[in-house]
């Protein structure tokens, strides 16, 4: 379990990194601790591939910045979506973000 949890803490710090650089408009350098909040959040909710720990980071910033509710969203996407990789991108498509081509 030490492992797993090493391995997420690294992860979790590359992907911050990304969403910093990629997404300058939805998180500042200041709300890094949000950021992980958010990403934490994504992984205990069951999202594990790096491409929908980051939609759902992204899309719940995007949502809060936005003022729509993001906790709804995706309640109402639970319903019709099971799989998470599928309501990760439904959810960041919804809120019309773009993820850009160089991430798997």
């Amino acid at each position: 379990d030490g492992f797993k949890t090493q391995a997420w803490l690294e992860t979790r710090e590359n992907l911050a990194e990304y969403i910093l650089a990629t997404y300058p408009q939805l998180f500042s350098t200041q709300e890094r601790a949000l950021l992980i909040q958010h990403l934490d959040e994504a992984e205990s909710k069951g999202y594990m591939y790096e491409t929908a720990i980051v939609q759902y980071a992204v899309a719940k910033q995007s949502a809060v910045k936005n003022g729509k509710d993001f906790a709804a969203l995706e309640k109402q996407l639970t319903w019709h979506i099971s799989a998470p990789l599928a309501r990760a991108a439904e959810l960041f498509n919804l809120l019309n973000l773009e993820q850009p081509n160089d991430r798997q």
